[in-house]
């Protein structure tokens, strides 16, 4: 540039010198304002997948059983197949308060964990003992409570019964404990955890599992599974993992021997045996055959009548040549109480439950076809189901059946009947007629009996890795990946700070 021109440049500024450092101010502030929105909003995004990294731990993989519980030895399997971390929880739903003030907290998530969780999160320091919780520090503000105050814990019962299934046991829908706070945990402890995509701080309590269960076998449950996935196995790969880990015994499912007639069936801890698990036992093992057992409200004949009553729908397959749709065997047992004779007519009712939780009672008529004596195979006390509430109850008089019972009916020989036989049915019918009486949303069946020519060894190998994972409740999640694109994917702060800044420019 010619000196001329740096002269006439120079003289320009010092003339016009206020108007130009207002100018370089304004542009000052303009780049301020810009930098400082982008800067903020990035910050803002980078804290928001900071907390859900927090609020995850160590965790990559969700695994939920969905409504039923899982054993948490499935974690262990699945550990073993992929060499990742693998850990089970039971997570739970409840509210809390401060034993001593009363101070109330809703909405808290309850997780009953081992040692394994604190391990898996990266802190070894970390254990709760029977008779003790750990709470997080967002809870412990809202209760007002210290280490060593005592906390009431209400918690949805673990249960494996489903609520609202036939002969639920009326009092499995809560539970309620008197705990003492051992610790209250940071954030930086796993305080925070949650597999939940929010950003509202949880409110937690960590449980160890014995304080959380009634039995042994509750406390062999789980619902949550926690996965490390270093390895970035797909999730179409842990799909065939868990499938091919899935045994029975992982999803609630017995093998037991039956106490009349040799054999070997299958029973389920929920009492029903869902639909989807009824057709890939009998993909897997054709000649298994589905029982479904019933209580029966009375059967009568004339203007006598038999209370109380367990019902079996029992397969042709295994059973041949007695039912047709309109025919019922009974017992002798019942052919004397109600002086009965093949080719009678029997009423049989039945309470069956609706949609919205009631129940209606139904009824039916059959025909005897036949009548059988309590020492053959009929006599099979391991028909009934081990209902929550009648199964291991001393008397009839002590049932809790989760429907309405008329106590009053009861009579001394049914006692007699139930402490010499307990649940033996007293009745039977073809299973397709059963299923069509009293199939229900929660399975089709209450067992799977098995040929007496097939052991044990045959049914436990034909049945290991068939069960799809996704048809029988399981659901497999990304879970961090979800997290941190709920994170990235939510409200663009950089462009709304951009905007906000605007009116400063403006003005």
């Amino acid at each position: 540039m010619k000196p001329e021109k740096l002269h006439l440049i120079l003289r320009s500024l010092i003339f016009y010198r206020k108007s130009s450092v207002y100018q370089a101010v304004i542009v000052l502030i303009l780049a301020a304002i810009i930098t400082g929105s982008l800067l903020t909003g990035y910050s803002v995004r980078e804290s928001l997948k900071s907390a859900a990294r927090e609020h995850l731990g160590n965790t990559d993989v969700l695994i939920s059983s969905g409504l039923r519980y899982c054993d948490p030895s499935l974690a262990d399997k699945i550990s073993n197949r992929t060499g990742e971390k693998c850990i089970p929880l039971l997570e739970t739903d409840g509210y809390c308060q401060n034993f001593a003030t009363g101070e109330t907290a809703l909405n808290t998530k309850i997780y009953a964990v081992s040692s394994s969780f604190f391990s898996f999160q990266g802190d070894d320091s970390i254990l709760i003992s029977p008779g003790n919780v750990a709470i997080n520090e967002n809870l412990a503000k809202i209760l007002n409570i210290t280490v060593g105050t005592e906390i009431i814990i209400h918690y949805r019962d673990v249960t494996p019964v489903p609520a609202g299934s036939p002969f639920a046991s009326s009092d499995a829908t809560s539970g309620i404990k008197v705990l003492r706070v051992s610790q209250i945990l940071r954030s930086r402890q796993s305080g925070n955890f949650t597999l939940g995509i929010s950003q509202i701080a949880p409110l937690n309590v960590f449980i160890d599992p014995s304080d959380l269960s009634k039995t042994d076998t509750d406390r062999r449950k789980a619902n949550r599974l926690l996965v490390e996935n270093k390895k970035n196995i797909t999730l179409a790969e842990l799909r065939n993992i868990l499938q091919k880990a899935v045994s029975p015994s992982d999803i609630g499912l017995n093998l037991r021997e039956t106490e009349a007639g040799g054999g070997y069936e299958i029973i389920s801890d929920r009492n029903f045996i869902d639909q989807q698990i009824v057709n890939g036992i009998a993909r897997a093992i054709p000649p298994g055959q589905p029982v479904l057992t019933y209580l029966a409200n009375r059967f009568t004949i004339d203007n006598k009548a038999t209370p109380y009553s367990f019902v079996s729908a029992l397969p042709e397959g295994l059973y041949p040549g007695i039912f047709s749709a309109n025919h019922i065997v009974i017992n002798r047992w019942l052919a004397d109480d109600l002086k009965a004779k093949v080719n009678d007519t029997i009423g049989m009712s039945w309470f069956s439950p609706l949609t919205n939780g009631k129940l209606e009672e139904k009824s039916n008529r059959l025909i005897i076809g036949r009548i059988v004596e309590m020492d053959s195979i009929w006599g099979d006390p391991s028909l009934m189901p081990e209902f929550p509430g009648i199964a291991g109850s001393s008397s009839c008089s002590d049932w809790n059946a989760g429907i309405p019972l008329n106590m009053s009916l009861i009579r001394k020989k049914d006692e007699a009947y139930w402490n010499n036989y307990k649940g033996t049915p007293k009745a039977f019918i073809g299973y397709e007629k059963g299923k069509e009486l009293w199939g229900n949303n929660f399975g089709p069946a209450t067992a799977i009996r098995f040929p007496v020519t097939l052991s044990k060894n045959e049914i436990e190998n034909s049945l290991n890795g068939i069960f799809n994972p996704e048809a029988i409740g399981f659901n497999l999640r990304d879970i961090r990946a979800e997290s941190i694109k709920s994170a990235s994917e939510g409200v663009d702060f950089s462009t709304l700070f951009l905007s906000l800044g605007f009116f400063i420019i403006l003005s």
